[in-house]
């Protein structure tokens, strides 16, 4: 569960400061001048659009752990526990001992 809040808050940074980002670059771009003005621009909204994405990438795996989270409890709930699997296993070393004196042989 620790993960599945860590991957919600990092995807919620992420969006957050490409948001920030992208208000920042709105309110000063007006003030950049010449060609490195048009390559700045040009920059910050790839750096941007990354980063949104990257966030995109990492919205999906609270999902991924919720899944293995019940795929885990499954599992775990469905097993047999030890000393009966050990009872099985003595049974069955018995049984195999035993079985030349059922047949006759």
């Amino acid at each position: 569960m620790a993960n599945q809040t860590a991957w919600t808050t990092v995807g919620a940074s992420h969006h957050a400061s490409g948001i920030a980002s992208a208000i920042n670059t709105a309110a000063t771009a007006a003030s950049w001048l010449g060609l490195g003005s048009a390559a700045s621009a040009l920059n910050v909204t790839m750096l941007n659009a990354s980063l949104h994405g990257l966030a995109g990438w990492v919205d999906v795996k609270p999902a991924v752990v919720s899944a293995a989270i019940a795929a885990f409890e499954m599992a775990n709930s469905a097993m047999r526990p030890a000393p009966e699997c050990m009872e099985n296993r003595d049974e069955w070393t018995v049984d195999n001992h035993i079985n030349p004196l059922v047949w006759g042989r």
